[in-house]
């Protein structure tokens, strides 16, 4: 809560778009987070330069998807952890690049935007609507990859590599099903679901669309991010 509202206070220029995208990007999770920073750059409501910076810890999975599906097999006692760790350092990965994001000069139409949170939530809800086809056709197309694993390898370690690079759904199905010990599951679950996959990052693309943020820097951001999650993860899992 504390690097949160640390964060919000580095936003120059006090532009509700650039505020809401922080708390509707964790709560409703990949691709919306992505998806209203390509809109609202788009449409010039923030500038490519904030955007990008918000892109850079705002898109991550869902707390639905991750408390439910992902921590679902995990011990109590290290619930807290893994989402500590997975939710923790985004946050702080954005309060530290948050500088970088420093703009002496705002543009008038940032300060003059009124839009309050339930408006802005309908607002990238509705708009989204129409890309979800698109992000089922890039699920379907990747998901076809992970035949690729039974004809090439027996490794368990190989194959789960190569499912967490393509798409993270079914390295974490893979996680859950080959008998994998708990701490050995968090330890290689998360970095993989922060990175994203390559279906995740191809979605990205798909919802920056048109929009001027480079999706290098993104991808380069999250390989941070999940070096140091991982770090965390083998510094509180280990043993």
């Amino acid at each position: 809560m504390i690097a949160s509202n640390l964060i919000l206070y580095h936003l120059q220029g006090k532009s509700k778009f650039e505020k809401y995208v922080i708390p509707i990007g964790f709560l409703a999770g990949f691709p919306m987070g992505s998806y209203l920073v390509g809109k609202l750059t788009k449409e010039n409501k923030i500038s490519e330069l904030k955007g990008s910076w918000l892109l850079s810890f705002c898109n991550n999975i869902g707390p639905v998807f991750f408390i439910n599906i992902f921590l679902q097999p995990v011990s109590a006692k290290n619930k807290i952890t893994a989402f500590a760790i997975f939710y923790g350092i985004p946050l702080l990965y954005g309060l530290i690049t948050s500088v970088h994001a420093y703009e002496t000069k705002v543009p008038n139409i940032l300060q003059k935007e009124t839009f309050h949170f339930p408006e802005m939530l309908d607002y990238a809800i509705s708009d989204a609507i129409h890309s979800i086809v698109k992000l089922c056709g890039y699920l379907i197309v990747f998901r076809s990859f992970l035949l690729i694993p039974e004809y090439v390898t027996q490794n368990t370690y190989q194959t789960l590599c190569f499912y967490g690079i393509t798409e993270i759904t079914s390295a974490v199905d893979f996680l859950q099903t080959n008998g994998f010990h708990e701490n050995t599951y968090l330890i290689l679950g998360l970095p993989i679901l922060t990175l994203g996959g390559l279906c995740g990052i191809m979605q990205t693309e798909c919802m920056l669309s048109g929009s001027s943020i480079k999706l290098k820097n993104y991808v380069f951001h999250k390989t941070l991010q999940a070096m140091m999650v991982f770090g965390a993860s083998l510094l509180f899992f280990r043993f």
